[in-house]
């Protein structure tokens, strides 16, 4: 064995220059036969065995301690692979080496009692603690812990083709059976040289497929984002009262007679997402814009049996068609849909901030969770209880027996009343320990104004947009008026109006509101009739409020068409005379323009006709008094 100059100079205490100056002088002896030359110079090989006694001593007893480092090393490596192996079950497999390394202390140390007491606690055997003695003097107390298989969870007797040909087989969307999918392989084996397995391996190879792939691929991509996608959580607890409303409706799972059929009624409700309380709701036949509005009413307000009432900041929706309609959104927009019109809706007109939820994600909204809990808690032990799907429908499910005696509509209204009072004062995990109530209660509200129950009432209406006639706004073959719609026609009236009152319309013109119009009523064809005369006055005082404004703006036509004149011709004179500027103005009030049609013709007609028949009496007295002169004179 051959040492370089390097490491003798370390095994001597010297440096490498000394151990040179010795190897020339002779004092170290150096093989010839090795030397080569460098850029350095020359280079050495010492033979081990020309060193002396003590220096070879002292090399073996550094690299006994460097091999012992370099196993330390190992060791707390192979430890660290190890504790990351088993993860969570670390301390369980670090504990049982513990109790192996007792029973290797205690068979090393020769004592028996010690050792014969191990075994019996633990249930080890003699022959067990021999193979610890082997692998601790190997690996130290590493090779007491158990590692993991390197082929821990494969099947030994199937290749990967096999193994994905079967999991392929599960996954796919017609959902094969398992006995079906072990037929297929053993058919799919013969040609292709598989191993025959058990039916059992192959339950044991697709219950080994995981869940989400497993969902993917036999339930489809819907049934994958609702059960297996991963969700993000939301801190509802920062939330201030009232700050954001989810809303949601549910068909209750329960039927109610209804004359001689079974009715399904819809829930819709909203939820305070800072404190989880249902805050209001509304029954109805199916759902629609009104009766969310109307849910909406009644969370506003307060109640005689509940202390929550207010506005909310936000309202957190549903993508359904009830929650898009223009009645609750008109004159908002959201990153979805653009609902910009100019008559604003419910939300917008209280200053409500709307949020709709992902298409598709029945999850995203909480108030799904407290539909689930209302249901199953409450309405699932109701008589004529369905059930929410067909595989939950009651076996003992009797239509007749449920029509007879089913309860009514008030009923189940006073049933979900109460069910609401006990969810809202029943504690809930995620509000550590408080009840819905306690911590809506707890919670700083985010508004303090308060809309009156008449503004809502009216926002709630239909409204549609129809353009002004001078018979006013005709609405279902009905004509409506008021007096504020004379000076606004055609423009575009958008107008509210109650379904069950039709006679009364609610009319905004340029996004103000601008009267009340109520249905016309039909005139008499004559002419002495009040209503006739009343109607004729009222024309002829909006005739002269029209020919006041015009007048007050201070130009006359001949002055108009001047100035578009001159626009192409700068001869003072010809544009005066073009344009009718230098004609004189006469005074029109003492000419009468007759017209036998009107009363002042007919008056004058009848005065000519005297002057004509006075006329025609002079001329024949005339002539009467001559024919007498004439004949007296004779």
């Amino acid at each position: 064995m051959l040492l370089t100059v390097k490491e003798v100079a370390i095994l001597h205490g010297k440096t490498e220059r000394a151990i040179r100056k010795n190897i020339e002088i002779g004092k170290i002896l150096a093989n010839n036969q090795f030397c080569s030359t460098g850029q350095g110079g020359k280079t050495y090989k010492i033979p081990f065995d020309s060193l002396s006694s003590e220096i070879q001593a002292k090399y073996w007893a550094q690299q006994a301690e460097k091999l012992k480092n370099e196993e330390r090393k190992e060791e707390r490596k192979y430890m660290s692979d190890l504790k990351q192996m088993h993860g969570n079950n670390w301390d369980k497999f670090y504990n049982k080496a513990q109790q192996k390394l007792e029973c290797v202390i205690a068979f090393n140390s020769d004592d028996k009692e010690k050792l014969k007491e191990l075994l019996i606690k633990n249930s080890y055997s003699i022959r067990s603690v021999y193979r610890w003695c082997q692998e601790y003097k190997k690996q130290g107390i590493t090779g007491l812990i158990r590692g993991v298989r390197s082929d821990k969870g494969s099947i030994k007797e199937l290749c990967n083709d096999a193994l994905n040909f079967i999991q392929a087989l599960y996954i796919q969307p017609i959902r094969p059976s398992v006995p079906k999918i072990y037929e297929v392989y053993l058919m799919e084996a013969k040609k292709r040289d598989w191993n025959i397995v058990s039916l059992d391996t192959i339950y044991r190879i697709i219950n080994r497929i995981p869940k989400d792939i497993s969902i993917m691929g036999r339930d489809g991509k819907e049934a994958y984002r609702a059960n297996a996608l991963p969700k993000a959580t939301r801190n509802l607890n920062s939330l201030k009262a009232n700050e954001i409303w989810c809303g949601d409706g549910h068909v209750l799972a329960v039927l109610v007679p209804d004359g001689k059929r079974l009715k399904r009624y819809t829930f819709s409700a909203w939820l305070d997402m800072g404190s989880r309380a249902i805050v209001g709701y509304c029954i109805g036949t199916f759902s629609s814009a009104t009766i969310i509005g109307r849910a909406f009413y009644n969370s506003v307000f307060p109640k005689e049996n509940s202390p929550i009432f207010g506005l909310p900041s936000k309202v957190y929706m549903d993508n359904g068609k009830d929650y898009r309609s223009k009645k609750l959104n008109a004159g908002t927009s959201s990153n979805t849909f653009d609902f910009t019109l100019e008559q604003k809706g419910l939300f917008m007109e209280l200053g409500v901030e709307t949020i709709f939820a992902m298409p598709y994600t029945p999850w995203a909204k909480p108030i799904e969770r407290s539909f689930r809990t209302f249901s199953d808690k409450f309405i699932s032990n109701i008589i004529g209880s369905c059930g929410e799907s067909i595989d939950r429908k009651p076996a003992d499910l009797n239509k007749e027996i449920v029509l007879q005696n089913g309860i009514s509509l008030e009923q189940l209204r006073d049933i979900i009343e109460e069910s609401i009072q006990k969810y809202n004062n029943t504690k809930h995990s995620g509000l550590n320990g408080k009840t819905p109530l306690q911590a809506y209660l707890s919670k700083e509200k985010v508004r303090n104004d308060m809309p009156e129950e008449e503004e809502i009432d009216i926002l709630l209406m239909e409204f549609v947009s129809r353009k002004i006639t001078p018979s006013g706004i005709k609405m279902n073959h009905t004509y409506y008026w008021h007096e504020a719609l004379a000076h606004k026609l055609d423009k575009t009236a958008h107008i509210r109006y109650d379904p069950e009152v039709l006679d009364k319309l609610w009319v905004w013109v340029d996004g103000e509101f601008l009267c009340i119009a109520e249905t016309k009523e039909l005139l008499s064809m004559s002419r002495n009739n009040e209503k006739v005369k009343e109607w004729i006055a009222y024309q002829r005082r909006t005739q002269k409020e029209v020919k006041e404004y015009i007048d007050s703006l201070g130009m006359s036509p001949a002055e108009a068409r001047a100035l578009f004149i001159s626009v192409t011709i700068s001869n003072e004179e010809l544009v005066n005379i073009a344009s009718g500027k230098n004609i004189k103005s006469y005074n029109t009030s003492n000419i009468v323009r007759i017209n036998p049609a009107t009363k002042e013709g007919k008056r004058i007609k009848k005065l000519k006709e005297a002057e004509k028949q006075k006329t025609e009496i002079q001329e024949e007295s005339s002539f009467l008094i001559d024919y007498y002169k004439k004949k007296f004179e004779l």
